[in-house]
């Protein structure tokens, strides 16, 4: 006798494409983090703000980090626009 089904192939393929969002949305997350923690702890952020918590403060900071510290210089250009596109991005409604 065959198990019944209570999802759809559709649902299925929906509740997958749900699940990479997720586990993408963490690796960026995860990066932001990574380097939020090295600009504050390792290169001198923590010098003029505290560390932030929320995905609009870390992105802030990064700005402030990117444009202060020396260690962060060579991803001038293209660290702030790239944390625009995140800002973007978690603001987006479906």
């Amino acid at each position: 006798m065959d198990k019944p089904t209570y999802t759809s192939q559709a649902d299925e393929e929906f509740f997958g494409a749900i699940g990479r969002l997720v586990i993408s949305w963490a690796h960026i997350e995860t990066g932001i983090d990574f380097t939020v923690a090295v600009a504050y702890h390792d290169l001198g952020g923590n010098e003029f703000e505290e560390k932030p918590w929320s995905l609009d403060g870390k992105i802030k900071f990064l700005k402030k980090c990117y444009s202060r510290l020396e260690g962060l210089k060579s991803l001038r250009e293209i660290g702030p626009p790239l944390l625009d596109e995140v800002k973007d991005a978690s603001r987006k409604t479906f």
